[in-house]
């Protein structure tokens, strides 16, 4: 609870007795929507109080930026561990996360064509960004997907997202 009171309600409380209140910033999809609303009961269930506030994808990522936000709910897929460098690279992603520690790691993870040298110096990036709280994995959302005998051209990108582009039913 990191030094945070509770009052007689149950509810974390900040240094001067207020009921401790964040608001979670995310946009308006499905899957992201209802994650959302599940770390919100889950949070308010620990005795935080978590406003909601949702707009649309363009809107959201205009908002990043600025910092006017306590904390996102962010999907992120990358194909490749080097997409971990463009999110907590200094000064991160939006601006608003810096440690010294993690470029030259970053910079070396980013360089290193032997596999297994990389994903070793990328097992250590992850630990300071997880030790640091720059990023907090929640959930995976993989796809499932099924299909008659007759959709053809059904294809997935590098990321395993389905492509839609080229389907056609055979008869």
């Amino acid at each position: 609870e990191a030094g945070y009171t509770r009052g007689p309600e149950g509810k974390l409380r900040d240094r001067n007795g207020r009921p401790l209140k964040v608001t979670l910033t995310t946009w308006v999809a499905p899957h992201i929507s209802r994650a959302a609303q599940v770390l919100q009961a889950q949070l308010q269930a620990m005795g935080l109080e978590v406003d909601l506030s949702q707009s649309d994808a363009g809107t959201f990522l205009a908002k990043l930026p600025e910092g006017k936000y306590d904390f996102d709910l962010m999907r992120t897929t990358f194909t490749d561990p080097q997409g971990l460098s463009s999110a907590v690279r200094t000064p991160g992603r939006w601006n608003h996360y810096s440690n010294p520690k993690l470029d030259p790691l970053l910079d070396k993870a980013d360089s290193t064509l032997d596999v297994e040298q990389r994903m070793a110096v990328l097992r250590e990036v992850q630990k300071i960004v997880l030790e640091d709280g720059a990023i907090i994995p929640l959930f995976s959302d993989a796809f499932m997907i099924a299909a008659r005998r007759e959709v053809q051209g059904y294809k997935f990108d590098g990321a395993g997202t389905p492509m839609y582009y080229d389907v056609w039913l055979k008869k």
